[in-house]
């Protein structure tokens, strides 16, 4: 599978490095060191992905505002779940390398998600999310005890869920119904969503998609400001739960589920991410899959 993380790091590379740079990432930009190819750059060869470049370069010159006078990196740590600046206001951009389709909208670790759930502690979420981790790891060689261990899991979210008012064909509960909307405008961060909360969508991020023949256009994937967010299906399936929402006049779709992404090495042995042992958090997917 390709990684899209590491294609949108080498696009951000393209959009800000100096002009002569630019063939020099075009090339990588379609032969990455992975040998993963991103969809977007399957069918283009160097000349294509260089004049891409150059055009969506342009594109970000013309949608800068007055006093704006260029864009660089976010930066590299993620806290603000952006990708691009402009210079002079600070004024944040989110890519997206091609349609929402298998592209996280946004991650939440346990904290932030107990408190987006309506939690005034992240005590119970974590026992559930986290804890449950030391039995996976100690038995990993026994793939019957870890997915006993993952059904038990998941089994807990369900109650989790169900104690917090989340059953299907239900509207969402009014603080997550906020939540909701504040990611798909994208205010991905705790400290996001807390700004959305306080002051509406003024100062949001400009969202951006890369289109193979326009260059980046912007892209609007919000929910209606007075609309009901009715939960859609709460599903079980072999690798997890997924909770679907769906704005009642937008058909702005959420999908929103649990995941242990990364592989575990603190007891010196190489334990892969499937068997959900290390960085618990929650993915946010919007309008996946149809093109906004």
């Amino acid at each position: 599978m390709a990684d899209h993380d590491d294609f949108e790091r080498l696009m951000i590379r393209g959009l800000t490095c100096s002009p002569d740079q630019i063939k020099q990432v075009a090339r990588a930009m379609i032969a990455p060191s992975s040998g993963k190819v991103a969809e977007f750059a399957k069918h283009m060869n160097a000349v294509a992905m260089e004049t891409w470049l150059i055009r969506a370069r342009g594109c970000l010159k013309d949608l800068a505002q007055p006093g704006e006078t260029g864009v660089i990196p976010a930066g590299s740590n993620n806290q603000q779940g952006k990708d691009l600046a402009y210079k002079g206001s600070g004024r944040q951009i989110e890519l997206k390398s091609g349609p929402a389709k298998s592209q996280t909208a946004a991650n939440a670790g346990i904290g932030p998600m107990a408190w987006y759930f309506g939690d005034t502690s992240k005590d119970d979420l974590y026992a559930i999310m986290s804890t449950s981790m030391g039995t996976r790891r100690s038995s990993w060689r026994d793939a019957k005890k870890v997915e006993a261990s993952k059904k038990a899991t998941i089994d807990a979210l369900v109650r989790y869920f169900a104690d917090h008012h989340l059953r299907t064909g239900q509207p969402a509960p009014a603080h997550l119904s906020n939540v909701l909307r504040a990611v798909a405008l994208g205010f991905t961060t705790r400290k996001a969503v807390e700004f959305y909360l306080a002051h509406g969508a003024a100062n949001g991020p400009l969202l951006l998609e890369a289109d193979p023949a326009k260059g980046l256009v912007p892209f609007d994937r919000s929910f209606r400001p007075h609309e009901r967010i009715i939960v859609t299906a709460i599903r079980r399936g072999p690798v997890g739960i997924w909770i679907h929402f769906e704005g009642e006049m937008s058909h702005t779709t959420v999908r929103l589920g649990p995941n242990w992404k990364n592989d575990d090495k603190s007891t010196g042995v190489k334990i892969l991410a499937d068997n959900w042992v290390s960085h618990p958090c929650f993915h946010f997917y919007v309008n996946e899959g149809r093109k906004v």
